[in-house]
This record gives C-alpha cells, structure tokens and sequence, in this order.
C-alpha cells in the first residue's frame, strides 16, 4: 500500500514538473521574437525590399538605386553601374544594425560626434516609408558606433555595421566589370577589327564554329581563352568624361558578346594607348569608360588562321561509339555501352586488343593541319572524290533525344608532297604533311587483318 502511494506521488510530481516546463518555455518563441525586434535598430521588417540607399559622409553624397531588371546603379555623385554583390553587401550590413547599448545622455552632445552627425543615411523600402538614422563618433566604452534614429531624441550604441556608412565612397561601389557575363555561358562572339571581322558560334556539344569569314570549325581552347580574358576584365580606373590619350572613336577592337543567360547581348569597344600600346581601356555596353591597365587580352590581335582547329578530326574518346573508315582499308569499330571496350563490327564482328583500338584513336588524333586551302585545284578535288580514306566518326546517342553528332572526313594524297583533309560542312581543306597518313593507314590495317590462329595445344603423351 505505502509502495503505490509512492509511486501515485511520484507520477504526480512528474505531471507537475512536465507542465510547469511547458508553462516556462511556451513563451520563449514569442520572447525571443520580441528580444530580436528591440535589439534591431532600424524599423525595418527583415524581409522588407531595400529599393534605394542614400549616405552623405565625409566623403559627400552617395545614392544608389535598384532598377530591375538591370540591378543596383549608382546616381550621385555619378551615373553609373554598382556592383551588385557589394552594394547588397554593405544595404544588408545597414539595415542589419543591432542596438548594443542604450547610454543615458544627450544626442547634441560634441561627445557623441551626432552635431553634426559623421554620417546620415536613409534606406527606401519597396513598401513603407523610408528610414533614416545618423552616426556618429566610436563609442568611448567597448565596441560600437553612437547612433539616432533621424529626428529621434534616443542615443544608442550600435555594432560596427555602421562604420560601412562613415567610410563608404563611390569608386568602391562602382561596377569594374568590362561585361556583366559569366563565361560558361557566352555561345556567341563577333570580334570586329580592322584586319576583318571573325564571328564564332558555341555549338551543342561545347564546340566552336568560325562563322565568318568562313565556316570551319573553330580552336576550342583559342577561343575560350579570349572569352575568359575578356569576362575576367576589371576596371583599373573610371574615366567619366574623355579617355586622355585613347581614341574611342576608333577602337582597336570591337567585340560582341552573346549569352545563353536570357538571350543577353553586350557590345564592348577596346581601345589602344597612345603609339600602339596594349589595350588600355574599354568603352562598355552603356557608354561608360573604364582603364583596363595592363590586363592581359590574349588572340585579340591573333589571325583568322590562329582561330582555326588545326587538328583535322577532333576526336573525343570520350563520347565516340563509332568509328568507320573505308577507302584503301575498310573497318568498323563501336563501343561496346556495357563495358566501354572497343570490338570490331566490320569486316568480320570480333574482340580487338586495346593497344590496337589505341592506335587507331591515336592515329586519328595526330593528324594536324600545316595550312589550310581555300580554293583547291581540280586535281586535288578529284583526289578528295576518290578518297584513299574515308573517316565516319559518330558520337554517343544525345540523351534529350537529339540525333547523334556524326563527323566526316575525307582524306586524299600525297600530291606534289602534300596531303589533304575535307571535313564535311567545312569550307576550306586542311592542309597536311607528306607521310601524315602512314600512321592511320597502319592502324586500319593492324585492326582488319585476321588474327594469328593460336598456337596447337601438345597431344597428352601416350602410355
């Protein structure tokens, strides 16, 4: 009986103890909401939209609007683009200013550096009336900033967010971007220049095409380069008014960038220093001008011929699964999608040895161009119509339903020391060394001959 009197009090305490647990900690959601608002400074919902900033500091006047689509732009003291990240950076610093301390004394008091103040600032929200507050001098006592809501007669002590205010100039919030795109996703370039104009094209499979002058396929690695140097170009200086020196009327190099991000296009101008140094400068898509210094810009001067793929076939291993060569020999070779080894489907369907499969991939892979040819002789159209190797590469099945990429290419020679690459869709020839055939036509031949029989196993020796 004494035992489950116990155990009855114990069960009741614990019910006492679970409620009065509950009773405490029911609150803390709605109290810790209303410890964040007081110690927030400004009245500014956290989720409120920051629509413009204003801050007039030692260093003057400074404005700042967001226009979308085209993001933060500085108005005062210039017109001009801002950078986003940092224009984001220092709003959310602004209005993300906590109350540390709240001193008793007079704002109007010289200690305080609030008469005048070192720094006003007001941020207009989307919805809502826009908020004001001043700073002024470092707090006497632990860290902080003293500060008053504009026309508020409360000193308080803020965190150290507000010395964005004090020491925020113009130049920093500039945008020093020569474009505003990503190079992973410019799929078009028209480089105009007085020596003429080269237009590319970013195909599918992350190629490039040559689409004026000519069409041929085009350098990957030459190309991407240029289009790295150019993104990557940073403002060294701002000219607002006259670049001293330059010739914008006339610049070096005009380039055209096409983006895959919403279909984008900007239009830059670069400029030559005075007696033909490098590049100096660069006019921007919305006029403004900015010194580039010493940047380097990489084939902005290179010719037509440097932006040309030299290696005739472009192999990818990677994603080929067929490989057809007819003419002087005939072969079919496919990827096997189980297992990734190549096998030979033609003449005769059989295994092959890697290092065989490898020396067919390799051959293709060498064969470069020395030139290239524009208008070939009727001698050497024949030739290329009686192909001594016809290649057939043809790429993995595309996984959006796509056709798969098939490149052709029809070699011929040697004639009068040279020998010849038709790529299909191309317009010129690539041209090639004497002998530059002998290693595929020794590779094709390696894949179709039969294999050695193996050798007779001994008879078991008799009784």
């Amino acid at each position: 009986m004494r035992f489950r009197n116990t155990l009855i009090a114990a069960g009741v305490l614990a019910l006492l103890a679970a409620y009065y647990a509950w009773h405490l900690n029911r609150g803390v959601p709605a109290r810790a909401a209303k410890e964040a608002a007081a110690a927030r400074f400004l009245p500014i919902a956290p989720e409120a939209e920051i629509i413009a900033v204003e801050v007039h500091n030692g260093a003057g006047e400074i404005a700042l609007e967001r226009r979308d689509p085209d993001g933060w732009r500085l108005v005062r003291p210039v017109e001009a683009r801002a950078d986003d990240d940092e224009t984001r950076s220092v709003t959310e610093a602004l209005r993300g200013l906590q109350v540390l301390r709240r001193p008793q004394g007079d704002p109007g008091a010289p200690a305080y550096g609030l008469a005048p103040p070192a720094a006003s600032v007001t941020l207009k929200q989307k919805e809502g009336e826009p908020v004001g507050f001043e700073v002024g001098g470092k707090a006497a006592l632990g860290d902080g900033y003293y500060a008053r809501l504009t026309g508020a007669s409360e000193l308080v002590v803020v965190g150290n967010g507000a010395e964005r205010a004090l020491s925020l100039a113009a130049e920093r919030l500039r945008d020093r971007r020569a474009v505003r795109l990503d190079a992973w996703g410019v799929e078009r370039l028209r480089l105009e220049r007085a020596t003429g104009t080269v237009a590319l094209e970013r195909e599918a499979d992350g190629g490039w095409m040559i689409r004026e002058p000519i069409t041929f396929v085009a350098d990957r690695e030459v190309v991407r380069e240029l289009v790295d140097d150019v993104c990557a170009l940073r403002a060294t200086g701002f000219a607002d008014g006259p670049a001293s020196g330059a010739g914008p009327a006339a610049p070096a190099a005009t380039l055209v960038l096409g983006s895959s991000q919403g279909g984008v296009e900007e239009r830059v101008e670069i400029g030559a220093a005075p007696g033909g140094q490098a590049p100096r400068y660069v006019r921007r898509a919305d006029g403004s001008l900015i010194d580039i210094g010493e940047s380097a810009l990489r084939h902005l001067d290179a010719p037509l011929d440097d932006f040309r793929r030299h290696q005739v076939v472009g192999l990818d291993r990677w994603n080929t699964h067929r490989i057809e060569v007819s003419g002087e020999a005939t072969a079919t070779l496919e990827k096997d999608p189980a297992g990734g080894e190549w096998k030979l489907a033609a003449p005769a369907a059989r295994d092959v040895a890697f290092e065989d499969a490898a020396a067919l991939l390799d051959a293709l892979d060498a064969i470069k161009a020395e030139s290239f040819l524009a208008a070939p002789s009727g001698a050497i159209n024949a030739a290329l119509q009686q192909a001594r190797f016809r290649i057939r590469l043809v790429a993995s099945p595309a996984t959006d339903g796509a056709s798969a990429k098939t490149v052709e290419v029809a070699f011929a020679g040697p004639l009068e020391g040279r020998e010849y690459a038709q790529v299909a869709g191309v317009t010129d020839l690539f041209v090639l060394g004497a002998g530059s055939l002998e290693q595929l036509g020794a590779a094709v031949t390696k894949l179709t001959q039969a294999p050695a029989p193996p050798p007779p196993s001994e008879s078991a020796p008799g009784p």
